[in-house]
């Protein structure tokens, strides 16, 4: 078939659905012509057309982002045509660009099938999810099927618990043979644990960065002291900048750029756990859970209705504390900190998990 896959951004640029959008295109192009129709980033007037690992992709112009929504008016043109002349959509959401599109394609009588991949809810845009609703609800009800991350996704979004009967449920993954390879490696050249945790990742306000940074505050406060790694851009690297200066938090190092593959991996082995501290629902499920798991590296997450507890799995393959509980994240830091019968059992677990 020739298939069209839509999102608001595709690779190079960095993201957990950016991965998956790449993921399935180069599994889909095996069978299949499969073209990419996304944004541009950045601010710009012009739309590229590129081949990319066999792979179409249209990037088209934007006026730049607001409220997490790209503006780009050649991409309603480019949507029309691209489905046009393919068999089929497979769409990633949230993209409300996509959905206005959708919709003006249906008034003018251009019909192929509908997939959706529904990734999260628009969580901290209330009054734009309020404005949404119809043009949103419109897509869900013009799927064909609606694939999820996680059971949890159903149960607790506001919309999709309607469409269960469609729905069909694929986690994410990862390249465990590539991935493997180069984990075995980094852990024989890594000798001992550094670091008491370890965070990576974009520092933007979901993610809970903010929230780790105000509890090691908190716990030197109370006398702890944790060797931490954060690695990471975003809104929030200045002010994590900003608190370790103040707080003369010298235990903790701050990496602010994001790493690379194989960075990732040494400072997986060289972590007692990985923290992942993400405060709303926006974070749906966290791919860098199984990428930690696979590394025999303890989680510690929130319990967000969402597929993040469900992916790292409390008293299992880590520990999961309620969001932005300081006194929670401290008491499991302590625990994989020194308990090491206890950590031991979470990491032949996150292998099996």
């Amino acid at each position: 078939m020739k298939v069209l896959q839509v999102n608001k951004y595709y690779d190079p640029v960095v993201g957990g659905v950016e991965t998956v959008c790449k993921q399935y295109a180069e599994y889909l192009k095996g069978d299949n012509e499969v073209t990419i129709l996304c944004v541009k980033k950045d601010f710009s007037l012009t739309t590229d057309k590129e081949v990319k690992g066999g792979v179409k992709v249209y990037r088209c112009s934007s006026l730049g982002t607001y409220f997490s929504m790209p503006v780009s008016f050649s991409f309603i043109f480019y949507y029309f045509y691209l489905k046009f002349i393919n068999d089929v959509v497979v769409s990633h959401l949230p993209f409300p660009l996509f959905d206005f599109a959708h919709l003006l394609s249906k008034l003018c009588l251009i019909n192929k099938p509908l997939v959706l991949v529904w990734h999260s809810d628009i969580v901290k845009q209330k009054l734009m999810r309020r404005l949404l609703y119809p043009v949103i609800k419109h897509s869900l009800n013009d799927a064909k099927l609606i694939v999820t991350t996680s059971p949890n996704m159903i149960e607790y979004s506001y919309l999709l618990y309607r469409y269960e009967h469609k729905c069909i449920i694929i986690p994410l993954g990862i390249d465990v043979v590539g991935f493997d390879e180069k984990y075995k490696t980094e852990r024989n050249n890594t000798e001992g644990y550094i670091y008491d945790g370890f965070f990576f990742g974009r520092l933007t306000y979901y993610k809970g960065a903010a929230f780790l940074i105000d509890s090691l505050v908190r716990a030197k406060e109370l006398g702890y002291q944790f060797n931490i790694l954060i690695a990471g851009s975003g809104d929030d690297e200045d002010y994590i900048s900003a608190m370790i200066d103040k707080h003369s938090l010298s235990n903790v190092t701050f990496i602010n750029r994001f790493i690379s593959e194989s960075e990732k991996i040494k400072y997986f082995s060289q972590s007692k756990c990985f923290l992942f501290p993400s405060i709303t629902n926006s974070e749906a499920f966290g791919i860098t859970q199984l990428e930690a798991m696979l590394c025999e590296t303890p989680v510690i997450n929130t319990n967000l209705k969402s597929g993040v507890p469900w992916v790292s799995q409390n008293n299992y393959t880590g520990i999961t504390i309620e969001p932005l509980d300081k006194d929670l994240f401290i008491k499991a830091l302590l625990e994989l900190k020194y308990n090491d019968d206890l950590r031991e059992e979470f990491i032949i677990n996150c292998r099996k998990h």
